[in-house]
């Protein structure tokens, strides 16, 4: 957090020196908003693609857990045949 409030205090010097008055606050906050607007949409779109693939993930991870379980029953089982 103190990293952000501190890259906020250099925009905020950078913005004044240039734009003085309540102009300069707009150009500040429109700025924030489009920095934070893009990072929000990117990691929206990225929680998205995460969640959709992890629908189609699910099953086929469900599926091969239950292959392993298989078969290592199967190996289970013809290992205690062998012991009589």
């Amino acid at each position: 957090m103190h990293i952000i409030l501190n890259w906020n205090e250099k925009l905020a010097s950078v913005i004044s020196q240039y734009i003085r008055g309540p102009l300069g606050i707009v150009v500040h906050a429109i700025i924030l908003a489009l920095i934070f607007g893009v990072i929000g949409f990117v990691v929206n779109w990225l929680i998205h693609i995460l969640l959709t693939s992890l629908v189609w993930l699910i099953p086929i991870i469900i599926a091969v857990l239950l292959l392993i379980l298989l078969i290592y029953l199967v190996i289970k089982s013809s290992n205690d045949f062998k012991q009589y």
